[in-house]
């Protein structure tokens, strides 16, 4: 996992696409791929899973898409990034990853 640099709240807009080309380990579960895609783009290394539905035995997610869905507008500077990964284009996994920003 290669870690950017830090992000900036101020930089980040609801709806923001969070490119998908952060390579992550395939022998990882699922929530902790999503979660290492939202590091490596954040450029923090202590994101946290909020919620998270799994792919079923049968699929495997083979693309990711992320984008930002919240930005808490308190002190924290957190915002939460919705991953969805997809098996053959359908939807077979989501997970919702917060992380604080710079």
């Amino acid at each position: 996992m290669t870690i950017t640099g830090p992000r900036r709240f101020a930089d980040v807009r609801l709806g923001d696409a969070i490119p998908g080309s952060v390579i992550v380990d395939a022998s990882l579960g699922w929530a902790e791929r999503a979660r290492q895609l939202v590091e490596s783009w954040a450029g923090v290394a202590d994101a946290g899973v909020t919620h998270c539905r799994a792919p079923s035995p049968a699929s495997n997610p083979r693309n990711m898409e992320a984008r930002i869905f919240a930005r808490h507008l308190d002190e924290s500077r957190c915002v939460d990034v919705e991953v969805i990964g997809r098996d053959r284009g359908i939807v077979c996994a989501s997970a919702m990853i917060r992380v604080a920003l710079r």
